[in-house]
C-alpha cells in the first residue's frame, strides 16, 4: 500500500499549503480507495448492535494493483468527461485535476 501512504502524506502536505485542489484530489482518490475495501452488504458478516464498534463493518485489504486501478479508472473518467465539456471554463480545472492524478499513476 506504498502508494496509499504516498496518497496520505501528500494530503497532509497540501492541506498544509493550502493548495485546495491538490487536496481535493487526493481526497477523491483517497475516498476511492476506502470504496474499494469495503466489503459488499451481502458479504458482510453480523455485527452487533451495541457497544463501541457495533457500526464497523468488516474491511479488505486495498493493494498496491487495487490503488492502480483506482487511479487509472481516475484518469479515463476525466478524459471522458474532458471530451464531454471541450474547451469550456470547466476544462482547465479537470486538467489540472488530470495532471495530479497522472502523477500518482506514474508512482504506482
Amino acid at each position: 500500500m506504498k502508494l496509499a501512504s504516498t496518497l496520505r502524506s501528500d494530503l497532509r502536505s497540501a492541506l498544509g499549503a493550502r493548495d485546495r485542489d491538490r487536496a481535493r484530489v487526493i481526497r477523491g482518490l483517497l475516498a476511492e480507495m476506502e470504496n474499494t475495501a469495503a466489503v459488499p452488504t451481502d458479504d458482510r458478516r453480523s455485527v452487533g448492535t451495541k457497544g463501541l464498534y457495533s457500526g464497523e463493518a468488516p474491511r479488505r485489504a486495498v493493494s498496491d494493483e487495487d490503488m492502480r486501478r483506482i487511479v487509472s479508472r481516475e484518469l479515463d473518467e476525466l478524459d471522458r468527461a474532458l471530451e464531454l465539456v471541450g474547451d469550456g471554463p470547466r476544462s482547465r480545472r479537470m486538467r489540472e485535476d488530470r495532471l495530479i492524478v497522472a502523477g500518482y499513476l506514474t508512482l504506482s
